[in-house]
């Protein structure tokens, strides 16, 4: 049994140091940080655009 373990603590260590792994790992989180952007964008412009039609709303029926 500890012979196993010891065997996998190596196959994951070489994992970690292959670059071609690394890069997309890298790559993953570039994609993952650009998707959250877009989310981010979409949600500012939908919040004012509800504040801008409500203002307009009010101002106009006040008129």
């Amino acid at each position: 049994m500890g012979k196993s373990s010891v065997g996998s603590n190596s196959k994951n260590w070489n994992l970690i140091r292959d670059p071609e792994l690394r890069r997309k790992k890298r790559v993953a989180g570039y994609k993952a940080y650009a998707v959250e952007d877009k989310v981010k964008g979409t949600l500012r412009k939908s919040f004012k655009w509800v504040k801008d039609t409500y203002t307009h709303v009010v101002y106009a029926w006040k008129s």
